[in-house]
């Protein structure tokens, strides 16, 4: 089956000993004694000391660079088709799957762990790996803290009022029911069923959050990343490598959802099924995303839906838009080609959603990318199925296999 993957990033990652696929820590306390031979000018010990330490490093390089390359190419299957038979021999389906593909430039998770001797070489950030199977993946209470944090996040619309969007699929769904919307205050009642803060409520009543892990058709995993600090404005800076789950890379979300049918004080009744469940989490995980530098990028995912989405439009040149802010017409030159397409371009692009300060949003003639989450405070000036122009802030691949891109700056 091969090694555990996160026993070999773990306990045997900094194994000591006197293979050249160990490590030795001695060059840390043999530079100590260097600065005190330093110190009292003893120029040929110090010197031979030098070297020795030289020799410790470059040998701990080599072989944190094999760690690292066999950590990247472990294949999960075997181990990801051993969890999935435990799945699977529960009597019944019992659990809702909501399965998300990962987004340049992948997923961080776990990245607060320690994992860092200052050895050169080695990988600096930590991973979450579950203890038994050593597969990377994404604690519950991770994806509900998610979950319930942004389902109860206040955004306004274009007349100043606020709302949440768990409000907004309630009332979505009652407005597609042909039933009466209910104001802000009873959602709010109805959340706080939802995710009970107290100690009271029993687990049969309310929803399960399980791990989410990788597929079972998933093979290799990991890829490597790096981090520029500019600790000086005239010394030039030192990468930082650090581990992370690559891009294209589907993730199994799985829940255990029940039917919730709350009454409050004046008689209002709320039915929140399984299937609205199920659209509001997939929601606050495509478009918020999971895990450390969100920010940045990290943690973004796509259902393979998006993938088949993405709408063929054409484009044309030299359209005069206006700028979204301001009156003064402005001429954008529009990216015909893939070949052409690089930083600083401008691509046209269709709105398929603009709730919660996100605009979501269908990319044309590019049909190998999708840009799902641009954050924009004021997501609601723009309408649904509107045609948007975009500036390109970066690009994953080469053409003709581009993989995914950023935007910003969008025009109406």
């Amino acid at each position: 089956m091969g090694a555990n993957i996160g026993w070999l990033y773990t306990r045997n990652y900094f194994k000591e000993g006197k293979s050249e696929f160990d490590l030795d820590f001695n060059w840390i306390l043999k530079y100590n004694e260097l600065k005190s031979l330093q110190a009292a000018n003893d120029t040929d010990s110090s010197a031979h000391l030098k070297k020795e330490i030289e020799r410790q490093k470059v040998k701990n390089k080599k072989a944190l660079e094999v760690k690292n390359n066999t950590i990247k190419s472990v294949n999960l299957k075997n181990f990801i088709n051993v969890f999935e038979t435990t799945l699977n021999n529960i009597t019944e389906p019992i659990y809702t799957n909501i399965s998300l593909l990962t987004i340049y430039p992948g997923l961080l998770i776990g990245s607060g762990y320690e994992h860092e001797t200052t050895t050169e070489g080695e990988l600096k950030l930590g991973m979450q790996f579950d203890h038994t199977t050593g597969l990377p993946y994404i604690p519950g209470h991770s994806v509900k803290g998610v979950v319930r944090y942004y389902l109860n996040k206040p955004f306004s619309d274009k007349n100043g009022n606020l709302h949440t969007i768990f409000e907004s699929f309630v009332n979505s769904d009652l407005e597609s029911k042909n039933q009466k919307l209910l104001p802000i205050e009873v959602c709010n009642q109805a959340f706080d069923s939802m995710f009970p803060n107290n100690d009271k409520t029993s687990m049969y009543n309310t929803d399960i959050y399980f791990d989410a892990f990788p597929d079972k058709d998933t093979t290799t995993i990991f890829d490597f990343d790096f981090n520029t600090p500019h600790k000086s404005p005239i010394k030039s800076p030192i990468p930082l490598s650090f581990l992370k789950i690559k891009e294209d890379i589907t993730m199994n979300f799985r829940f255990l959802i029940k039917t919730s049918i709350y009454v409050f004080e004046n008689n209002q009744k709320i039915i929140i099924g399984i299937e609205l469940k199920k659209k509001m989490f997939s929601y606050i995980l495509k478009n918020f995303g999971i895990g450390a530098k969100t920010n940045v990028g990290y943690g973004q995912f796509i259902s393979k839906e998006d993938q088949r989405e993405i709408p063929n439009l054409k484009i044309i040149e030299d359209v005069p838009v206006k700028e979204g802010y301001q009156n003064q017409e402005v001429q954008i030159k529009i990216v015909t080609e893939l070949d052409n397409l690089k930083q600083g371009s401008n691509v046209r692009a269709c709105v398929i959603d603009n709730t919660g300060g996100i605009l979501k949003l269908k990319l044309s003639d590019l049909p190998s990318v999708i840009c799902s989450n641009l954050r924009y405070q004021d997501s609601t000036l723009f309408k649904i199925n509107q045609i948007i122009y975009v500036t390109i802030s970066g690009i994953n691949g080469k053409a003709p296999n581009i993989k995914s891109i950023t935007i910003n700056n969008p025009k109406s």
